[in-house]
Parts: C-alpha cells; structure tokens; sequence
C-alpha cells in the first residue's frame, strides 16, 4: 500500500508557494505550506517526510535568511527529516556553505524546476514513484 509523502513548503512568495504547490500536489505530495519561520514552526510535526525552506523569509520586522535558522532548528529538532533550501542565491558558495553546515540535504535554485526538485527529493527519501511512500 502507497501513502502520499507530507511535505512542508515555506515561502513567503505567493507566486513560488502556489506553483510549487500545484505541481507537487499533482505528483501526488500533501503539501502543507507556512508563509513565515513562525507559522512553518506551528505546523511542523514528526509526521513530515520532507520540509523545502526558502532563505529569505519575512521576520516581524525585516527579511533575512530565516530559512537557515530554520533549518538548523528543524535539523536539531528533527534529525530525520530532509530538507531542502529553495533560493535564488544557491551559486553563492558561501550561502551554500552556510546551507549545508545548517543541515539542509540540498540548495535548489529558485529557477530550478518543481520536476526537478520532486526528482531530488525522491533521490533523498529512495522512492522509485513520484509522491508517494510505501508501507
């Protein structure tokens, strides 16, 4: 029996989140998304297979790469669980770098297709089929 992979989608943008949504939930994904560190942060749970972070997120006050923070946060907290950082600055080594020593399994370029970024995440979680899971 197959059951669909849970991922978590944060991104502020709205154009990003729901054409990423709509391509991930049409491979079969359960896509739950959080616009900001603190709403992804209330919807995060042990029942995720896979988070996808953007870098830049909106603080209360400003943006900056609360998507690294994140990460590292979710890392600590949730070993097990891949992640993905999603950025327009993923040819920056030093925000690679960064990414990578945070815990993130991979930085995916924001003009990177959600095709490939589904074909990376399978690669991570070891699926031969698109979203879903065996049991």
């Amino acid at each position: 029996m197959s059951e669909k992979i849970e991922l978590l989608l944060v991104e502020d943008d709205p154009i990003d989140r729901d054409g990423l949504t709509a391509v991930l939930t049409r491979s079969g994904f359960d896509v739950t998304t959080a616009e900001t560190g603190e709403e992804a942060r209330q919807k995060m749970s042990e029942k995720m297979d896979v988070v996808v972070i953007d870098i830049l997120l909106p603080t209360k006050t400003e943006y900056r790469e609360e998507g690294i923070d994140l990460c590292r946060e979710f890392k600590n907290k949730y070993p097990h669980i891949p992640i993905f950082i999603f950025t327009n600055l993923d040819m920056m080594p030093l925000v690679k770098q960064a990414c990578m020593e945070a815990g993130a399994e991979e930085v995916i370029g924001k003009l990177t297709s959600g095709y490939e970024l589904i074909e990376r995440i399978k690669k991570i979680l070891g699926k031969e089929e698109g979203g879903t899971k065996d049991e």
